[in-house]
């Protein structure tokens, strides 16, 4: 999967400071520790909705789940555009049947952009 360069120098800057915070804490790090954790080993899927819960504990927001990110994503992408297949070779489905089921929704209704397109033939 491809990022964008503006969030890849985002992610370098953090990796650099996280160097420095660690040393500061004299908490040991490799190259191989994880960008957003302090350890070598990658987190749990449990560990995401555990600290989204905790920073939202105090509030009265209700907390979003790891799903709805990636649902975020898409629609930002249908919104830019993007098309069944780039979405779908994103996301990893095997099938753009699956895209369709479960974002098919998020697509504008092209119903009345097509009638208006038969106008023209007339």
């Amino acid at each position: 999967m491809s990022i964008n360069q503006k969030l890849l120098q985002l992610l370098e800057h953090w990796k650099r400071h996280q160097k420095e915070l660690f040393k500061s804490l004299m908490i040991p790090n490799s190259e191989n520790t994880y960008v957003f954790q302090y350890k070598d080993t990658p987190s749990s899927k449990d560990i995401f909705s555990r600290k989204i819960k905790y920073f939202y504990r105090d509030t009265d927001l209700e907390p979003i789940r790891l799903h709805d990110f990636r649902h975020s994503h898409v629609a930002l992408l249908i919104n830019q555009g993007e098309d069944y297949i780039t979405i779908k070779e994103r996301l990893g489905h095997a099938s753009v049947k699956t895209t369709i089921d479960v974002y098919g929704h998020l697509y504008p209704n092209k119903q009345k952009e097509m009638a208006d397109k038969l106008d023209d033939l007339l």
